[in-house]
């Protein structure tokens, strides 16, 4: 795989995660019964980042498997519609209303969908290091 392309791909992901780890904290001071979910979405968010920052830096010494770039870039995705959803939630002065009753659901699937994403790219460094 193209170690610039997997460095990009890093970043750009690094970058939507330092928006979203913004917003984050706005949102819970909007919306007070997200802040234990969101508190587990920062965490994983967190934990990707160190993760990424491994890849970028490992990128022009190791050779990845090209499916690795897939998912750098899923993760990117997923740390996108999160972005995306609170923001749409923060405009709307229903937003208290649909976090409860459906939006909770959707971003916990979007943090447990990070998370395996995440497990991937672990599983890439340990391989990496041996």
């Amino acid at each position: 795989m193209d170690p610039l392309s997997i460095t990009t791909a890093c970043l750009g992901v690094i970058g939507t995660i330092s928006r979203l780890s913004i917003e984050i904290p706005l949102f819970i001071s909007s919306v007070r019964d997200a802040r234990k979910d969101m508190d587990a979405v920062l965490r994983e968010l967190t934990s990707l980042t160190l993760c990424l920052g491994a890849i970028r830096d490992d990128a022009q010494k190791v050779s990845f498997p090209t499916t690795l770039l897939a998912v750098v870039q899923s993760c990117g995705q997923i740390a996108a519609e999160i972005l995306s959803l609170l923001e749409r939630l923060k405009e709307r002065k229903s937003g208290r209303i649909r976090w409860s009753l459906t939006e909770r659901e959707e971003v916990n699937k979007l943090r447990s969908s990070l998370e395996s994403h995440k497990s991937c790219i672990d599983v890439a460094l340990d391989m990496a290091s041996m």
